[in-house]
């Protein structure tokens, strides 16, 4: 069984709290909405969401994905862990998750509400972070639940999703 908590930010600046459970092998989430799908030879454009989700895995850990299941990643240094800037022609693939200004939540959610953010993207947008690392979607991830941007070389750095503590998970969260 697979559980997964919907933690939504909403246009008024707050979160609210659900559980949904999955029976099952299945993928949470549907369709292409909110996520960073394109066609070949179409640049890939920042996404607005109003959820952060948690998939539960087994081992390493739990990640942080949108509203639709599809997966959240971050770049960063691969010796400081440190998170690295992406440039217009990084976002062309990995296109930022961008949201509300202010974010706040009730208790017993298993994300912390203290570590949820926004940093300023290049092009002026705002760009949702979690444990001030900025959130991206990968472009070549076409399903809720594709982990093909997990442990990519590129940009200067490693991309990798966040735990629900915000620390990027080096291995593969489907591997394990």
């Amino acid at each position: 069984m697979r559980k997964t908590v919907l933690l939504s930010l909403l246009t008024a600046s707050t979160l609210s709290f659900g559980v949904a459970q999955e029976t099952g092998g299945g993928q949470t989430g549907g369709g292409q909405t909110g996520g960073a799908a394109t066609e070949p030879g179409v640049a890939a454009q920042s996404q607005t969401g109003d959820t952060l989700m948690l998939v539960e895995t087994r081992e390493p850990g739990s990640y942080i994905a949108d509203a639709e299941g599809m997966t959240l990643y971050t770049l960063v240094d691969e010796t400081s862990m440190e998170a690295l800037p992406c440039n217009a022609e990084c976002l062309a693939l990995w296109p930022a998750y961008t949201g509300t200004e202010e974010v706040s939540m009730g208790e017993g959610t298993p994300l912390d509400p203290s570590l949820v953010g926004t940093t300023e993207t290049e092009d002026g947008q705002s760009q949702v972070t979690y444990n001030d690392y900025p959130l991206y979607y990968f472009a070549e991830d076409q399903n809720a639940g594709d982990l093909n941007g997990q442990a990519q070389e590129g940009f200067g750095g490693y991309w990798y999703v966040l735990s629900d503590t915000g620390e990027p998970l080096e291995s593969d969260p489907a591997s394990e």
